[in-house]
Protein backbone atom coordinates (compact mmCIF):
# COMPACT_ATOMS: atom_id res chain seq x y z
CA UNK A 1 0.00 0.00 0.00
CA UNK A 2 2.45 2.23 0.48
CA UNK A 3 4.30 1.44 -2.61
CA UNK A 4 0.98 2.74 -4.27
CA UNK A 5 0.94 5.74 -2.43
CA UNK A 6 4.04 6.60 -3.51
CA UNK A 7 3.61 5.89 -6.61
CA UNK A 8 0.43 8.23 -6.93
CA UNK A 9 2.33 10.73 -5.40
CA UNK A 10 4.62 10.99 -8.43
CA UNK A 11 1.90 10.91 -10.75
CA UNK A 12 1.02 13.97 -9.08
CA UNK A 13 -2.70 12.03 -8.49
CA UNK A 14 -2.54 13.09 -4.57
CA UNK A 15 -5.98 12.12 -3.65
CA UNK A 16 -5.37 8.29 -4.42
CA UNK A 17 -2.20 8.75 -2.66
CA UNK A 18 -3.77 9.75 0.71
CA UNK A 19 -6.29 7.27 0.22
CA UNK A 20 -3.63 4.41 0.11
CA UNK A 21 -1.52 6.62 2.42
CA UNK A 22 -4.53 5.97 5.02
CA UNK A 23 -5.20 2.16 4.37
CA UNK A 24 -1.13 1.30 5.08
CA UNK A 25 -1.19 3.26 8.16
CA UNK A 26 -4.42 1.49 9.07
CA UNK A 27 -1.90 -1.73 8.91
CA UNK A 28 0.91 -0.08 10.64
CA UNK A 29 0.82 3.54 12.32
CA UNK A 30 4.42 3.58 13.71
CA UNK A 31 5.85 3.19 10.38
CA UNK A 32 8.03 5.73 9.50
CA UNK A 33 8.09 6.19 5.85
CA UNK A 34 4.40 6.32 6.40
CA UNK A 35 4.83 8.98 8.83
CA UNK A 36 7.05 10.79 6.15
CA UNK A 37 4.76 10.45 3.30
CA UNK A 38 1.94 11.32 5.19
CA UNK A 39 3.97 14.48 5.73
CA UNK A 40 4.40 15.26 2.03
CA UNK A 41 0.87 15.16 1.62
CA UNK A 42 -0.19 17.73 3.89
CA UNK A 43 2.39 19.97 3.17
CA UNK A 44 0.95 19.34 -0.03
CA UNK A 45 -2.34 19.86 0.70
CA UNK A 46 -1.39 22.90 2.57
CA UNK A 47 0.18 24.59 -0.39
CA UNK A 48 -2.92 23.97 -2.45
CA UNK A 49 -4.51 25.96 0.33
CA UNK A 50 -2.52 28.61 0.00
CA UNK A 51 -2.89 29.16 -3.84
CA UNK A 52 -6.45 28.59 -3.98
CA UNK A 53 -6.73 31.47 -1.83
CA UNK A 54 -3.85 33.42 -3.12
CA UNK A 55 -6.17 33.27 -6.36
CA UNK A 56 -9.34 34.09 -4.71
CA UNK A 57 -7.81 36.83 -3.10
CA UNK A 58 -5.37 38.36 -5.37
CA UNK A 59 -6.61 41.81 -7.04
CA UNK A 60 -7.20 42.43 -11.07
CA UNK A 61 -8.08 38.77 -11.43
CA UNK A 62 -11.37 38.92 -10.33
CA UNK A 63 -13.91 39.37 -13.10
CA UNK A 64 -15.74 42.84 -13.60
CA UNK A 65 -19.63 42.95 -14.92
CA UNK A 66 -18.94 46.34 -17.96
CA UNK A 67 -21.46 48.68 -17.86
CA UNK A 68 -22.41 47.64 -21.14
CA UNK A 69 -23.24 44.01 -19.44
CA UNK A 70 -25.59 45.14 -16.89
CA UNK A 71 -28.01 47.06 -19.52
Amino acid sequence: MHNLAMAYLEQGQWTRARYWAAQARRLAPDDPSLRRLRLKLRVQAVGELARWIGRILKPGKRRRVSDSASR
